[in-house]
């Protein structure tokens, strides 16, 4: 995708090979978080608030992701503060789901859309970090289950304290009637996730799909 014009040097997508102005930001961002180009949490972070200061946007997923990263971002600055090691993003939603009950290493990976092999690699290092353990299944003793260790229960006691300091500050700034509309909004029932109908071979073939594979070959 190439603009008649000259993009803004300062581009954070740059690396991708895709040009992103005021006019086709939000559409192509999209569809970079749709195809897995982006895949850092970082660089998304970076990514999104380029976007977000181009224009204002009706695509919801958008301020999801802007309202996600205030909170990780401040998560995270929490715990280092507290002098706890820096977590990634999937070492953290297999710790979720650990905490959530979720012990065996195939249950992990299904419930979050991943490889085996990912969730082993994950659960590995979260060990290494001492925050969880893995053992012998007591009802198989072919497997392993997984369990938090004692640091990170004293991780996740902190990681507490932090959520509920964020959402204090959030009530501060935007009123506590928006943040009970946000909690409102979200322990709502949504449903199952819609199947789209394909109405038309334009679908099939959607753009921004093409924008993505011209992307991925740059």
């Amino acid at each position: 995708m190439t603009p008649s014009h000259v993009p803004d040097p300062g581009n954070p997508f740059a690396d991708l090979g895709v040009a992103i102005d005021a006019n086709v930001g939000v559409s192509t961002f999209v569809n970079l978080l749709d195809c897995h180009i982006v895949e850092d949490l970082a660089a998304i972070r970076v990514r999104l608030r380029y976007v977000w200061r181009m224009k204002k946007t009706d695509y919801l997923i958008l301020p999801l992701l802007q309202a996600f990263c205030w909170f990780d971002d401040g998560l995270q600055a929490y715990l280092d503060i507290c002098g706890w090691d820096h977590i990634t993003r999937p070492q953290s939603m297999v710790m979720i789901s650990v905490l959530s009950g979720q012990d065996k290493p195939s249950v992990i990976a299904r419930s979050l859309g991943i490889s085996r092999q990912a969730a082993h690699v994950t659960i590995l290092q979260l060990a290494k970090l001492g925050m969880i353990e893995i053992t012998a299944d007591a009802s198989d003793g072919r497997a392993k289950v997984v369990v938090v260790s004692k640091k990170g229960r004293a991780m996740r006691a902190d990681a507490d304290e932090a959520v509920k300091a964020l959402t204090i500050e959030l009530r501060s700034r935007i009123g506590s009637r928006a943040v009970n509309n946000l909690f409102e909004a979200f322990r709502a029932d949504w449903g199952d996730v819609p199947k789209p109908r394909l109405q038309s071979t334009r679908l099939k073939r959607s753009p921004l799909k093409q924008v993505g594979r011209r992307s991925r070959q740059t």
